[in-house]
């Protein structure tokens, strides 16, 4: 509880939703690199690729599949 206090207090988030950005931010990368939606999750300590999506889209708007899909895009168009 103290370092959740403590982190807060000093930079205005609670520790549980910096790690989960975080966590969140790192799976993009990785999804962009070419990484599977479950290999993503797992590498990142998911319970399972559905909560993973949940907690993604959560966080940034737009499902991991959409991410998939983008970069699917790109090579398409070269």
């Amino acid at each position: 509880r103290q370092l959740d206090y403590r982190f807060q207090h000093e930079t205005g988030v609670p520790l549980a939703r910096w790690i989960r950005e975080y966590r969140v931010q790192r799976a993009a990368h990785l999804l962009r690199q070419g990484r599977s939606v479950t290999q993503v999750s797992q590498e990142l300590g998911f319970a399972n690729p559905y909560h993973f999506s949940r907690v993604f889209k959560s966080v940034m708007g737009v499902a991991p599949s959409h991410v998939v899909k983008e970069l699917q895009g790109l090579h398409f168009s070269r």
